[in-house]
């Protein structure tokens, strides 16, 4: 691992601290244990689809790679799962992590299907 590596893990592990921002969810590995995880949930307004009357969001979070705080193997896609309110004041349920928007050696940038 490289400095840059080293300076970008240690910055996504402040920016998921929930002493600065972010907020708890829950991983669970398909057929594994659910650990805590510190997110940034990034939710999207809703968008209505090209033509249709049909409206979606989407959730999207980051999280680190760091194994104290996040996720520090590849999450495996429409198997894994994160405990997060899909809305604000909502309660939080499980989703599944459909795609790996973008990662980097700092962490991991995850779109959740919603309900």
């Amino acid at each position: 691992m490289g400095i840059l590596d080293s300076t970008f893990s240690d910055d996504l592990v402040t920016l998921t601290d929930v002493d600065f921002f972010g907020e708890p969810a829950v991983y669970t590995p398909a057929g594994g244990t659910p650990r805590s995880v510190q997110v940034l949930v990034i939710r999207d307004p809703l968008v209505a689809n090209g033509g249709e009357r049909i409206a979606t969001k989407s959730v999207t979070i980051n999280v680190s790679a760091d194994s104290r705080v996040g996720i520090p193997a590849k999450p495996a896609r429409n198997a894994d799962t994160i405990t997060v309110a899909w809305n604000l004041g909502d309660a939080p349920k499980a989703y599944v992590i459909v795609e790996i928007v973008a990662q980097d050696a700092g962490g991991w940038h995850l779109k959740l299907k919603g309900a």
